[in-house]
């Protein structure tokens, strides 16, 4: 008996999967880090806004302690000094930009 030659196949079929973790962990860490640096940017704006009392106050409490959930998410993507850098990072982004449009 004759052994046959293996063929290779003419079109290879590839499936799309789901994208690998750290991928996943890279759009993860920067949703909540958009989140981040949008709550941050709002207390600001209601720090500096007009209206006066216990509604800003309370807005900005809310607005920082979400900020507080969204750091213990980014510590599921990252290692705790990494997260905490990553905070600050979006907290200054607002500022960074505030700078440069007053030059």
């Amino acid at each position: 008996m004759k052994k046959r030659k293996k063929r290779k196949p003419l079109v290879q079929l590839v499936l799309p999967t789901a994208p690998t973790t750290p991928e996943r962990n890279q759009s993860d860490v920067a949703r909540l880090m958009a989140e981040i640096t949008a709550h941050y940017e709002s207390a600001q704006w209601a720090l500096s806004g007009h209206t006066v009392g216990v509604s800003q106050h309370a807005f900005i409490t809310r607005r920082m302690e979400h900020i507080g959930i969204l750091h213990e998410e980014l510590e599921k993507h990252l290692t705790p000094e990494e997260a905490a850098k990553a905070m600050i990072e979006a907290m200054e982004k607002p500022d960074e930009a505030k700078e440069s449009e007053d030059t």
